[in-house]
């Protein structure tokens, strides 16, 4: 992976981040957590494919990271019922 292309994954991410601040400050609602986790999605999307280099990975570290990113929305579910079931 060349420097420019680096440079402008890098640039995203902030881009990313910087929109869901500015959500969380002046935004508030279910727009606002909508986008958010939207970006949050884009985020790990961008650091899985090219910093996890995922693109160019076995078929097998793709099922594992697949397997990996499941789970984790199988706990934050679980979490969510939990939190909303009291």
């Amino acid at each position: 992976m060349s420097y420019r292309n680096t440079f402008l994954i890098w640039l995203s991410l902030l881009v990313l981040l910087g929109v869901s601040l500015l959500l969380v400050s002046f935004m508030p609602g279910t727009v606002q957590r909508v986008i958010s986790f939207s970006c949050a999605a884009a985020i790990a999307i961008l650091i899985m494919v090219f910093y996890m280099r995922l693109s160019v990975a076995d078929g097998i570290l793709r099922i594992f990271a697949l397997g990996g990113l499941l789970w984790l929305v199988f706990l934050i579910m679980l979490t969510l019922l939990e939190v909303m079931t009291r």
